[in-house]
């Protein structure tokens, strides 16, 4: 790869990354900003567009073991749609991650992935918490005026958790997640992890605790279930897995039995007050689930009056004002069993064919970037039962990055690592 194509594909691949995570600042703030969120994902688009049209005249061509190819149909059909009711930008964005997937199989992004951006980001994220948790006179003066969307006032009013200097809780939490993430499979990667076993316990210890702290119940449950699922999945000795399994699903029982039992006196806990409160409200099924069994009661219907293609994207916006949150309910609604399917099978093919490479893989550095990826992947696929990761650039752009990891890992062969001099 020549070193100016080297230099686009490492500013795109971290530019991407960024307007993901933080690209809430120019909409969500009082630094948004209408002309940096449009010539953003215009710049991104072009410059995909061109790594694409440049790739063809030095890589291979896309072949069928591409994993990446079989979600095309699915943002081809979404893209289209989006198109259609004139979303321009959402549009764009599926654009953009078509490009992504087909240049997978030509370009390297696998040596260009911001790990330090994401860790960084993550530590940064964490110390928001810690000024509102410690020194909330300094962040209401200083931090929270920054902010341009009331429901950071919202959250603030009902105590549900801390959001730090992001502008909601649902925001902070996956940055901090995917930080966990970045320190515990690709700690060789920065070096303030690389060599220091504790600094590393330390770091990983208090992105969990900020996990917790914003109050979001499901990111709470990854925190701690995603690292022990891959763990589980990572070792090819069977007794090593069992053992794992047993262990997890004990301490996963033990941990909820404590929390209920005592639930009342827990309430006010700042680190597992939320999620205490949840056992205390098991009888109230409208607190508990916070409204999303009537939302999903809505989509299940939408979907009953129109089966086969659905209500069309955005329609269940229009009725409800918000989200399904739930994206397999979302994609039933919106796009019937027919847009179901484009969805359901690449992102059950693509968990698959990660954790065969996982379990497979030998080299030591591939291994921990494919379960790096196998993490990012399940918390898009377990966030998608009460989040919104479909909906976002913080999921699915983020999930399919991970995924573009596993298409170069696969794809390995293929690259000359002379090139990338």
């Amino acid at each position: 790869m020549k070193r100016e194509q080297y230099n686009i594909v490492n500013f795109a691949c971290g530019y991407l990354v960024f307007y993901s995570l933080w690209g809430w600042i120019f909409t969500h703030s009082i630094y948004s900003n209408s002309i940096y969120v449009y010539s953003s994902f215009l710049l991104l688009a072009i410059i995909f567009t061109f790594l694409n049209i440049n790739a063809i005249n030095y890589s291979h061509r896309i072949t069928s073991s591409n994993i990446g190819t079989t979600w095309i149909p699915y943002f081809i059909l979404a893209g289209a749609t989006y198109l259609l009711i004139g979303q321009i930008e959402q549009f764009a964005y599926r654009y953009i991650t078509i490009l992504l997937l087909i240049a997978a199989s030509r370009i390297r992004f696998i040596d260009k992935y911001p790990y330090k951006l994401i860790l960084y980001g993550g530590l940064l994220a964490l110390g928001g918490i810690i000024l509102q948790l410690f020194f909330p006179s300094i962040y209401y003066s200083s931090i929270f005026p920054l902010f341009s969307y009331d429901e950071i006032e919202i959250f603030e009013d009902i105590e549900i958790g801390y959001n730090g200097i992001t502008y909601q809780t649902g925001q902070t939490a996956p940055i901090l997640l995917y930080a966990e993430y970045v320190a515990i499979y690709k700690n060789q990667e920065i070096n303030l992890l690389r060599n220091n076993k504790w600094i590393r316990i330390i770091i990983i210890s208090l992105l969990i605790v900020g996990v917790f702290l914003t109050g979001k119940r499901i990111y709470s449950l990854i925190s701690i279930l995603v690292p022990a699922i891959v763990y589980n999945i990572s070792k090819k000795n069977k007794f090593t897995q069992s053992l794992t399994l047993i262990f997890t699903i004990i301490a996963f029982i033990v941990f909820a039995q404590y929390i209920e039992a005592n639930s009342e006196s827990l309430s006010d806990s700042k680190l597992v007050g939320r999620l205490a409160s949840s056992f205390s409200n098991a009888d109230n099924e409208t607190a508990l689930m916070s409204g999303r069994d009537q939302l999903w009661e809505i989509a299940i219907n939408l979907f009953k009056s129109s089966p086969i293609f659905g209500v069309g994207v955005e329609a269940f916006n229009q009725i409800t004002e918000t989200s399904v949150h739930n994206i397999y309910l979302q994609c039933l609604c919106e796009y019937g069993i027919f847009g179901f399917l484009l969805f359901i099978v690449p992102l059950i093919y693509c968990i698959i064919t990660t954790i065969k490479m996982g379990k497979t893989e030998g080299n030591k550095d591939l291994k921990h970037t494919i379960l790096f990826s196998l993490a990012c992947q399940l918390h898009f696929i377990i966030s998608g039962l009460t989040a919104n990761p479909m909906t976002n650039l913080t999921g699915y752009i983020m999930y399919i990055l991970a995924v573009v990891l596993v298409i170069n890992s696969s794809h390995r062969a293929k690259f000359n690592p002379h090139n990338n001099k």
